[in-house]
């Protein structure tokens, strides 16, 4: 099974004619407030965002029928990792398939640089497939961007 893209996005539709995806607005970071907008105590166990993770695999040879099983991971700025999912992607009858992941809620894992690692397994063993970048920045309320001098 080949990976031929992965891709975070805010929404992602399906043209049902043609099976063709549609990306609404690529997400590369997370910055805002957390929990209503309430000031930072504790960290927040999830962090309230929706996003679409699309991936797409093709057969490896376009002639015969395959079947492999993908997982993807989340791993936070300082080594902390969470399982996502777990799914089998059928390519038996098609020679593409196309998985969308709707994640209501990312786990907490930090600040920093996250990454959304993509694998498969077609014997037992799994191998990385790609890596997806997510910068997160959240803030107290008491943290403002825009400063005055006066």
């Amino acid at each position: 099974m080949r990976h031929a893209w992965s891709a975070l996005a805010q929404n992602s539709f399906v043209d049902r004619e043609t099976g063709l995806i549609s990306l609404i607005s690529i997400v590369e970071q997370i910055t805002g407030l957390p929990l209503e907008r309430q000031t930072v105590v504790e960290p927040p166990e999830t962090i309230p965002i929706s996003v679409h993770l699309v991936s797409q695999f093709w057969r490896s040879d376009p002639s015969l029928p395959e079947r492999g099983s993908v997982r993807v991971r989340i791993h936070g700025a300082e080594g902390q990792r969470a399982d996502l999912v777990e799914c089998d992607v059928d390519l038996s009858s098609r020679k593409r398939a196309n998985i969308i992941l709707k994640i209501n809620g990312l786990p907490y894992l930090g600040q920093g640089e996250y990454e959304f690692d993509i694998e498969e397994s077609a014997d037992g063993a799994w191998r990385h497939l790609a890596s997806i970048p997510l910068e997160v920045r959240l803030r107290a309320e008491s943290d403002t961007s825009h400063t005055s001098s006066t």
